[in-house]
C-alpha cells in the first residue's frame, strides 16, 4: 500500500506540471481508424487509449484535437471532449519520464496473490515485473483495454466490477464483449451523484444473487438468528386490468407524420387508456434517416412524437410540455 501511494503521488505531482497544455477526446472508431485520423498531424495527437474495437482515446494539442471533432462531426462519427486538462498517455509527458523514474527506483515489486492483466501489455503480470520502468509506461503508453479484455473474454463466466469513482469503463467492457459474441454483467462500486453505501450494498447484492461467495461477516459481524420464509406457492392470479378494445386510430393529426395506434380504454371509469403503435421501416421510412455506423436507431424525436400523437388521439384539450428527456 506504501509504495502504491507514492507511485500515485509521485504521479499526479509531476503531472501537475503540465497540466493546462492539452485535451483529449472520446471517439468511436477503430485503433486502426484512429491511426489514420492522427497521422498527418506529426505527432502533436496521440493515441491514449484503446478502450475496445470500436473505441479509443485521442489526447495531444486542444486545436488540432477540435479539428478532428469538426472532421468526425461532418462524417457523423460520435466523439465528446473528456473534461480534463492534461493530455495523458500523450508525447506531452515525455519531459517527466527521466524524474518519474529516478523516484521510484527502489521500489520492489514482489510476487502478487492473485493473476492481474495489465492494461499496459494485455498480459498476465509477472512476479517483478512491476518495476519503476513498467510504471512508467502506465503512466505514458496507450491503455489497451481492449488487449486485456481478450484475456478476460476466454472465460465467459466472469462478473466485471468497477472500482473507481464512476464506471466509466461500462460501455466499452459490454463492446469487448460483444465482440467476442458474450455476455455479461458489469457492477460498479460507486457512482458519480450517488449515496456510495448504497451503491456497495446494492452491487454486494447483485454479486451474492450472481452466485459469488460474498464476505458477509465484514458487514455483519454479529450472527444473528435466520428469520424462516413463508413456505406457501405463489398466486399464480392474474391482475391485469380488463380492456375495451376501442379500434384502430389512423394517424395524421396536425401535420404529424404517419403512426397508426391501437386504442384501448378500462371499462367503468374510462380513465385507463392503452395505446399501441408499430414501428416498421419497411412502411415508415422516415425511422431509416437516422443511423449510427450505418445501423438504423429510433431517434429520440420519435418517442417525442408519440407522445404527442397519444394526446391529439385522446383529443386531451390541453397543452403538454416535455423536460429533462433523457
Amino acid at each position: 500500500l506504501e509504495e502504491g501511494l507514492r507511485i500515485c503521488s509521485l504521479r499526479g505531482t509531476l503531472q501537475e506540471e503540465v497540466a493546462g497544455h492539452g485535451a483529449m477526446m472520446a471517439v468511436a472508431i477503430s485503433f486502426a481508424e484512429a491511426e489514420k485520423a492522427i497521422g498527418h498531424l506529426n505527432g502533436t495527437v496521440s493515441i491514449a487509449a484503446v478502450n475496445s474495437p470500436v473505441s479509443v482515446t485521442l489526447a495531444g494539442n486542444a486545436d488540432d484535437l477540435k479539428s478532428l471533432a469538426s472532421d468526425f462531426d461532418h462524417d457523423e462519427i460520435f466523439n465528446r471532449r473528456l473534461e480534463v486538462d492534461v493530455a495523458y498517455h500523450s508525447n506531452r509527458l515525455d519531459p517527466l519520464r527521466d524524474r518519474f523514474i529516478a523516484g521510484l527506483l527502489d521500489l520492489k515489486p514482489g510476487a502478487g496473490s492473485r493473476p492481474m492483466i495489465s492494461s499496459v501489455t494485455g498480459r498476465v503480470v509477472q512476479e517483478g515485473e512491476l518495476d519503476a520502468e513498467y510504471w512508467w509506461g502506465n503512466m505514458r503508453m496507450p491503455v489497451r483495454l481492449d488487449l486485456a479484455m481478450d484475456q478476460l473474454c476466454g472465460d465467459p463466466g466472469l462478473v466485471y466490477l468497477q472500482i473507481g469513482p464512476h464506471p466509466v469503463l461500462s460501455q466499452a467492457i459490454t463492446e469487448n464483449l460483444s465482440h467476442h459474441a458474450q455476455s455479461g454483467v458489469v457492477l460498479a462500486s460507486i457512482r458519480r451523484d450517488e449515496p456510495e453505501q448504497r451503491t456497495h450494498l446494492k452491487s454486494l447484492g447483485s454479486l451474492y444473487s450472481l452466485g459469488i461467495d460474498v464476505n458477509l461477516l465484514s458487514l455483519y459481524p454479529e450472527v444473528r438468528p435466520h428469520v424462516s420464509l413463508p413456505a406457501y406457492p405463489w398466486r399464480q392470479t392474474s391482475y391485469c386490468c380488463p380492456s375495451v378494445v376501442m379500434g384502430d386510430h389512423p394517424s395524421g393529426g396536425n401535420g404529424r407524420s404517419g403512426l397508426a395506434m391501437r386504442h384501448m380504454v378500462a371499462p367503468g371509469t374510462g380513465k385507463c387508456h392503452l395505446l399501441e403503435t408499430t414501428l416498421d421501416p419497411d412502411s415508415q421510412t422516415f425511422l431509416t434517416d437516422h443511423r449510427i455506423r450505418g445501423k438504423v436507431v429510433i431517434a429520440a424525436a420519435v418517442y417525442i412524437e408519440i407522445i404527442f400523437q397519444c394526446r391529439d388521439f385522446l383529443d386531451w384539450d390541453m397543452s403538454l410540455g416535455i423536460e429533462d428527456f433523457e
